[in-house]
């Protein structure tokens, strides 16, 4: 028995420094020790093995029951151990995106045992849980979570591969953090930390993968692309025939694309160095195409930047599969940034499939999708201002003491302001407005609108305010520019008011309640009774959204 749990204990400290050899070594141990009947060395071995093909993704691939397996640790006091196997389970979870089932098992630690474990194992959970404040972009946890993990790590004696390794992982923490604000300056002392360990220190292939994926990253925030894919295809050199780190090379791929996909966006259409990045982004994502499932993590970021590169060539019908498929995934997963990501793409694909197609309706969707973006981003604004008022909030709690209450509350009144701006979300208005201006140039081409109407509104919108005298004039042009879309509401509609007819043709603008109140008054209470009255004599349901079906009958006023 002691001898199986020394050697036990020899591979788990082999995987700090190098995982194929642990595997291989723990390969060695199953076949000498196959017949095990020490219920806790059988277990140990079973944790082993689990945590080892945690960092290969192959946690799901082993036929162990790590309920049955939890229990026994749980039942004989070995928290421990019970604690190892969930946040192998936690980073199994988070290698293929399912945020949520890896944070309840970090939530079973704390709330079970989490006094009962190890400094060691408390500092890999730390790891954990600042990885998920970095996905839900929670970033104030997590630069305060690595910072304490970095002074937990300063007691630690022995200086081996494990402290050199994770080490570097909140470092590049915390360099994400302060990338999270555009503080370049410094992020770039913890890389820069970190890759000195990551080229001296004998740390195991994921953790420099993790090194140099930041420093790539950091790169891309500052829109230096190319440097970022140098970055991206020296991991893909160094991971290149290991098949058991094969995820992190596929990871690095699609990241690579996604570089020479960014830098080959501005060029020309016809330009032959932008030909030459398609290229690259074409080998890059035909290697993993054919090495990557429906069901593998890499599969949605894959599917991203396909739709991607098949933007770039023109072909968006194919773009348009490709980015419909991944919001749908992103969708049932409830992934934030993935899904408005790909709302931000997907507009960018139907505006310009419609533009050029003359397909008003791929435009209608493409407007659809910026709407989604904008309303998304705005949400998420309000939702972490609110998040930074309870902390403050609780902050002001457990120091109550101490703090000076005046200033506290200015501290709360100055979040809430900055919410409020963040919801108003103004930037998105704008560009909401300069979409509806090319959306108006097109109908223009198409001489669907009188001129003289479609250039005095083009000309408001790109002023954004405009004078009361102008208010007058605007709405006297939109009177007259649709009187045929008013006969079709009369005749369509005729339990429709002429207020009410009226009130569509600013409701088709798409302007919100608030930006009507402030350009023709009535107050946005009214506006809200307004639309709530047209939809119930339109026969519309709650979830349908008025504004595009007032352009849509506009469209078949226009058209016929």
């Amino acid at each position: 028995m002691k001898q199986a749990l020394s050697a036990l204990e020899k591979i788990s400290e082999l995987l700090s420094e190098d995982s194929e050899a642990a595997q291989l070594q723990m390969e060695a141990f199953r076949a000498k020790y196959s017949g095990i009947k020490n219920a806790f060395v059988a277990s140990k071995a079973d944790l082993l093995t689990l945590t080892i093909a945690s960092v290969f993704n192959r946690y799901g691939q082993q036929q162990i029951d790590d309920s049955k397996l939890l229990t026994y640790f749980e039942g004989e006091g070995h928290y421990d151990e019970a604690a190892q196997l969930l946040l192998s389970k936690a980073r199994h979870f988070f290698m293929n995106g399912k945020l949520a089932e890896g944070e309840a098992l970090l939530h079973y630690i704390r709330d079970k045992f989490f006094d009962k474990i190890s400094l060691r194992s408390e500092i890999v959970y730390m790891t954990r849980l600042a990885f998920l404040h970095g996905r839900h972009h929670r970033y104030d946890d997590m630069i305060q979570v690595s910072l304490q993990a970095l002074e937990k790590l300063k007691v630690v004696a022995d200086k081996n591969t494990w402290y050199y390794s994770i080490y570097t992982i909140f470092c590049t923490n915390i360099a994400e953090c302060y990338h999270s604000n555009s503080d370049f300056e410094k992020a770039w002392p913890y890389l820069q930390q970190s890759v000195e360990i990551a080229d001296k220190q004998n740390i195991p292939v994921y953790n420099k993968f993790n090194v140099y994926s930041y420093v790539a990253f950091h790169y891309e925030y500052k829109a230096e692309y190319l440097n970022a894919a140098e970055w991206f295809e020296k991991i893909i050199a160094m991971m290149h025939n290991k098949p058991s780190h094969e995820y992190y090379e596929i990871q690095s791929r699609i990241a690579a694309a996604r570089q020479y996909a960014q830098y080959a966006r501005p060029l020309a259409r016809h330009d032959t160095l932008r030909r030459q990045y398609i290229d690259k982004q074409d080998a890059l994502l035909s290697h993993v195409s054919a090495r990557t499932k429906k069901q593998d993590g890499n599969y949605l970021p894959l599917l991203s930047n396909l739709a991607e590169l098949e933007y770039q060539r023109g072909n968006y019908k194919d773009a348009a599969q490709h980015i419909d498929e991944a919001l749908e995934m992103y969708t049932a997963r409830q992934h934030t940034k993935g899904i408005i990501d790909c709302h931000g793409l997907a507009h960018q694909i139907y505006y310009t499939w419609g533009k050029e197609s003359g397909d008003v309706k791929k435009v209608l969707n493409a407007y659809e999708h910026l709407k989604k973006t904008s309303d998304m981003i705005a949400a998420r604004a309000k939702q972490s201002n609110l998040q930074k008022i309870e902390a403050i909030e609780t902050k002001h709690q457990l120091q109550q003491k101490q703090s000076n209450e005046m200033l506290m509350q200015q501290q709360i009144e100055g979040m809430n302001k900055e919410m409020q701006l963040n919801a108003i979300n103004l930037q998105e208005k704008i560009t909401l407005l300069d979409e509806l201006k090319l959306y108006i140039d097109s109908l223009k081409k198409q001489k669907i609108e009188k001129t003289d109407f479609i250039k005095a509104v083009s000309d408001k919108i790109s002023m954004v305010k405009v004078t009361e005298q102008d208010k007058a004039v605007i709405q006297q042009k939109i009177d007259d520019g649709n009187t045929g879309f008013f006969q079709l509401l009369a005749t369509t509609y005729p339990t429709l008011t002429p207020n009410e007819v009226r009130g569509c043709a600013l409701i088709k603008t798409g302007l919100t309640n608030k930006e009507l109140s402030k350009l023709y008054g009535l107050g946005e209470r009214g506006y809200e009774q307004l639309r709530y009255r047209i939809k119930r004599k339109m026969n519309l349901k709650r979830q349908e959204n008025l504004v595009k079906h007032l352009m849509e009958l506009n469209i078949v006023q226009v058209t016929h």
